[in-house]
């Protein structure tokens, strides 16, 4: 988990942490059909996204999937099934 300097948290990075690098920003959520959860989770990637200059992150949720456009690029939704086959 990676506290950002808002206060928000990152659930995963996968990276460098020597370099401060990230190659991947992971949020898990159970869902996000409520609007605060949803907010929550895409303004924290949202910020570590243009901290490490990324242009995709992943929310991964128990069945949900689609893309949110942001002004970053985008932030893919996944169901855990599909996220854990790779």
């Amino acid at each position: 988990m990676l506290k950002l300097k808002s206060g928000k948290e990152i659930d995963f990075i996968e990276g460098d942490e020597a370099f401060g690098i990230a190659y991947e920003l992971i949020q898990v959520s159970l869902n996000m059909e409520n609007k605060a959860t949803r907010q929550r989770e895409v303004s924290a990637l949202q910020e570590a996204m243009s901290r490490f200059e990324k242009d995709a992150a992943t929310i991964v949720t128990l069945d949900e999937e689609s893309s949110i456009n942001i002004p970053e690029d985008v932030i893919h939704v996944t169901p855990a099934w599909k996220w854990l086959l790779g």
